[in-house]
C-alpha cells in the first residue's frame, strides 16, 4: 500500500513538473517550448512588453498541456511559429489561432490534421511559407490561391483530392498564385496529375521547384495527355528524375508501372485499341448471343408444333 501511495505521489509531482517546465528564452527574439503548457508561469519574460519583442515561438511536443488562450495576442509581432507534434486535429478549434494571421513562417508538421481548407487561412495575408508534412491529410484546398504562399509541404499524408470549394469570406475573388516550391512526397492517396494543372500548373507562374517523389498515380489517358506533359514541360531547378518518381495504382494495365516511364501518347494509343478490342468483343458476343436466342427460339416452336401435332393425331 505504501509503496502504490509513493508511486501515485511520484507520477504527480512528476506530471506536475512536466507540465510546468519553463520555457528557454533562447535569444531576444526566439522562445522555445517543448512538453510544457503554454502559460504565463512557464514563459521566462519578466514583463509583458518584452512579449513584443519576440518574433519566434517554438511551442512543441506539448498537445496534451494546456495553452492560455491571453497569451498570443501578447505577441503583437510575431513573424515564425512552430507548432509541431501537437497532436492537433483541426485548427478551427485552436483558440488562438486568429492570433496568428500575421505571421511569415508556420510549422504544422507532424500533427493528425486531416484536411485544410480556405475558411482556416483566408486572413493570413503575410503567410509566406507552411509546412504541414507528415499528417493524416486527404483533402486540401488551393489555400495558395488566397494568400501570398511561396513555399508549401505536403509530404507524408494521404491526399486524394486538391479542389477548388466555395471560400467562406463572402467573396469569390482569388489572388494571383506566388507559388515557388511545392513538395508533395510519399504520398499515401492517390494523385491525379488533372487536378495537379487545375489548382497548381495553370495558375502558378513561378514555379520552380515541384517535388513529386514517391507517390502513387492515376493513370488515366486524360490525366495524362494534357497533364503530364505540362508538368514536364514546366523548367525546374531539378533533374526530372529528383521530382517525379512513383507507380501507377489505376487503371489496372498500368498498374505498378512507374509514371515516370509512361509515354504519354503510347498510353493513349493502348487505350484506344483496348477499347476497340473490348468493343469488338462485346460486339462479337452481341451477335453471338443474338444467334442463340434465334436457335432457341426455334426450338421452343419446334417443341411446340410437334405437341400440337401429337394431341391432333390422338
Amino acid at each position: 500500500m505504501l509503496l502504490i501511495v509513493i508511486f501515485v505521489g511520484f507520477y504527480a509531482s512528476t506530471a506536475e513538473l512536466v507540465s510546468s517546465i519553463p520555457c528557454e528564452y533562447i535569444t531576444d527574439e526566439k522562445l522555445f517550448c517543448r512538453q510544457t503548457s503554454f502559460i504565463d508561469s512557464n514563459i521566462p519574460l519578466n514583463n509583458k512588453s518584452i512579449y513584443s519583442h519576440i518574433k519566434h515561438i517554438e511551442w512543441i511536443e506539448s498537445g496534451t498541456y494546456i495553452l492560455s488562450n491571453n497569451l498570443f495576442h501578447l505577441f503583437s509581432n510575431l513573424k515564425n511559429v512552430s507548432l509541431r507534434s501537437n497532436t492537433i486535429t483541426s485548427l478551427s478549434i485552436l483558440p488562438f489561432w486568429h492570433h496568428l494571421k500575421h505571421i511569415y513562417h508556420l510549422d504544422l508538421s507532424q500533427n493528425r490534421l486531416i484536411s485544410i481548407n480556405n475558411r482556416d487561412f483566408q486572413l493570413f495575408h503575410n503567410l509566406i511559407s507552411l509546412n504541414i508534412s507528415f499528417n493524416f491529410l486527404t483533402t486540401i484546398e488551393p489555400i495558395w490561391l488566397l494568400i501570398p504562399l511561396q513555399i508549401i509541404d505536403l509530404s507524408h499524408n494521404g491526399i486524394n483530392t486538391i479542389g477548388y470549394m466555395k471560400i467562406h469570406n463572402g467573396t469569390s475573388e482569388l489572388n494571383s498564385c506566388s507559388l515557388e516550391q511545392i513538395y508533395i512526397n510519399d504520398n499515401r492517396g492517390l494523385l491525379s496529375f488533372a487536378q495537379l494543372q487545375t489548382t497548381i500548373m495553370n495558375v502558378c507562374p513561378f514555379i520552380d521547384r515541384f517535388q513529386l517523389m514517391n507517390n502513387h498515380w492515376h493513370c488515366a489517358c486524360s490525366d495524362l495527355v494534357n497533364s503530364l506533359k505540362h508538368y514536364r514541360a514546366l523548367i525546374l531547378m531539378d533533374e526530372l528524375s529528383q521530382t517525379l518518381t512513383g507507380p501507377c495504382e489505376t487503371p489496372l494495365p498500368f498498374r505498378n508501372i512507374d509514371i515516370q516511364k509512361l509515354n504519354e501518347e503510347l498510353v493513349c494509343n493502348h487505350f484506344a485499341l483496348f477499347d476497340s478490342i473490348v468493343n469488338d468483343e462485346q460486339s462479337q458476343s452481341s451477335s453471338l448471343l443474338s444467334f442463340s436466342r434465334q436457335i432457341i427460339c426455334l426450338f421452343l416452336i419446334g417443341c411446340i408444333i410437334g405437341l400440337l401435332l401429337t394431341k391432333s393425331r390422338t
